[in-house]
């Protein structure tokens, strides 16, 4: 249901960034739905065919999505693999940052590092979200922290290596946009 959530939102930010009109792609969501939770025959054998045009319709979606989604590639995850290590490191070494936000924080790392193992399930949408979301939350951290000099840089550079990696300029405008929806403005 994740991939189906990610095609709502992503449908609003093309409407939102160029005026796409999704109207047919959203009319489909509720046979996509029924085709990835293939309700009532579970996936058995005796499962009804998929209407090929309804998939058709997904597979002129997926050249938009790329547009506003580009793959991220694998030296990229493997550097957010390294960055993750070097984060829960930080994290370790630095005891000013409030309790509440430390067990978020190792909460999202240990997401992220889920989403990165599942890259081939979750796809680039999923990392680029959590993406977005650490860095959000690692600034938030560097802002937090009580710790003087080194430290406090090293958390600058470290929301600084969540950027870098993987965000692109259609990236940030989707990013932008979707924040936008989300609160409503």
């Amino acid at each position: 249901m994740a991939h189906i959530t990610a095609i709502r939102n992503l449908l609003d930010v093309l409407a939102a960034t160029d005026g796409t009109s999704v109207a047919v792609w959203q009319r489909q969501i509720p046979a996509w739905t029924h085709y990835v939770l293939n309700y009532p025959s579970s996936w058995a054998s005796n499962a009804p065919a998929f209407d090929p045009h309804v998939l058709d319709h997904l597979e002129t979606l997926s050249g938009h999505l790329r547009r506003i989604v580009p793959p991220v590639p694998e030296a990229t995850l493997e550097q957010l693999r390294e960055t993750l290590n070097d984060l829960l490191k930080l994290l370790g070494d630095d005891t000013t940052i409030p309790a509440h936000l430390r067990a978020y924080l190792a909460t999202l790392a240990n997401h992220m590092r889920t989403v990165l193992d599942e890259y081939r399930i979750r796809g680039d949408y999923e990392v680029r979200m959590a993406v977005e979301i650490l860095f959000a939350t690692v600034s938030r951290a560097a802002n937090a922290s009580q710790s003087e000099g080194e430290t406090r840089q090293r958390w600058r550079d470290m929301a600084a290596r969540f950027v870098i990696p993987v965000v692109v300029p259609a990236a940030i405008e989707a990013a932008s946009v979707f924040s936008q929806l989300q609160l409503g403005m």
